[in-house]
């Protein structure tokens, strides 16, 4: 017999199921931690970040040089729009 609880609990656990939906497709900014292996001039820096080399421009005036640790930000978690956005101090 269906009650009044079963119903509800259904209701429940597929509102669940859209939100937890919705957050995985989201696009949240994330920022990590790469190292700074060149600095290419005009802005550009060559940086080491999860076993790949990407070509980043720096968001802050900031004088960054080889091995540095930086922040990379990715807006909207997409890596190719990701720039340097600080340098990670000790």
């Amino acid at each position: 017999m269906i009650t009044i609880d079963n119903i509800q609990q259904i209701i429940l656990k597929s509102i669940e199921i859209i939100v937890e939906n919705a957050i995985k497709k989201a696009g949240f900014d994330k920022t990590v931690i790469g190292i700074v292996i060149e600095v290419m001039g005009d802005n550009k820096y060559k940086v080491a970040y999860n076993y790949q080399e990407l070509i980043l421009s720096c968001a802050v005036d900031v004088k960054i040089t080889a091995g540095n640790a930086v922040y990379i930000t990715f807006p909207q978690d997409e890596t190719q729009h990701g720039y340097i956005s600080g340098i990670r101090r000790k």
